[in-house]
């Protein structure tokens, strides 16, 4: 049998994923294989193929802390990554956390319910990506692992979900004629606009439904109505 698996896709835990149940297995089947003289053989894969030194060096220490830690891994064994790609340039930024202003914000009476105010977080924080991204274009930054300045596609934006953020940071983009592909996954039936069709369509089938049985009982009455005209004639 041949299996691999990483215990720190745990962070998936909204799907099921769980290191304990990892951890688990792993010591079932080894029970198992000594019952009959063999031996579990465990291959760590601890190089990186994908991330510089820098930022693992920072995922590290991270996990240093035994809180951070907590959930990780089943047995609480240390976190440490090694890299192939030594030598090449690496580079984590921290910025600070943007937070709400004390001040209440100021909008017109009618504006949209949905749409977010400039002053808020992530509307600021959008912007101030783009406007990181199109000094880097105007000055012409070098990427040092290709020698050559940087254009927008060697640039990739990760977030946590797909959700309001992620359309400013299109917008912000946009605003600043930097070129982008937009979201590369889009659930339509979660994006506003087509939300509101389908509240229209459903209000228009229901109105439909309702003239449609408007005309039925209106038949049935006027029926109804000769019926009772045949009837009162014959008296």
């Amino acid at each position: 049998m041949f299996a691999v698996g990483d215990e720190k896709q745990s962070i998936f835990s909204f799907q099921g994923a769980d290191p304990a149940v990892f951890g688990r297995l792993r010591d079932h089947f080894r029970k198992r294989l000594a019952g009959i003289g063999r031996r579990l053989q465990e291959v760590e894969l601890e190089r990186s193929h994908r991330s510089a030194s820098a930022v693992l060096k920072v995922v590290d220490k991270a996990f240093e802390n035994p809180a951070a830690r907590d959930g990780l891994s089943f047995d609480a064994r240390p976190i440490l990554h090694h890299t192939e790609r030594a030598g090449q340039a690496g580079l984590v930024e921290l910025w600070p956390t943007l937070m709400p202003d004390d001040e209440p914000e100021t909008r017109p009476w009618d504006w949209p319910f949905d749409k977010p105010s400039p002053e808020s977080p992530r509307v600021r924080l959008a912007d101030k990506i783009a406007a990181t991204i199109k000094g880097w274009l105007d000055r012409g930054e070098i990427l040092e692992s290709a020698e050559r300045p940087i254009t927008p596609g060697d640039i990739m934006i990760l977030v946590r979900s797909r959700g309001t953020f992620a359309d400013q940071m299109v917008k912000a983009l946009e605003r600043r004629g930097v070129p982008v592909a937009g979201r590369d996954r889009l659930k339509l039936l979660d994006h506003i606009a087509v939300m509101d069709l389908v509240a229209a369509q459903t209000r228009g089938a229901h109105a439909a439904a309702l003239l449609q049985l408007q005309g039925h009982l209106l038949q049935k009455i006027e029926n109804l109505y000769d019926q009772l005209s045949n009837s009162l004639a014959h008296i």
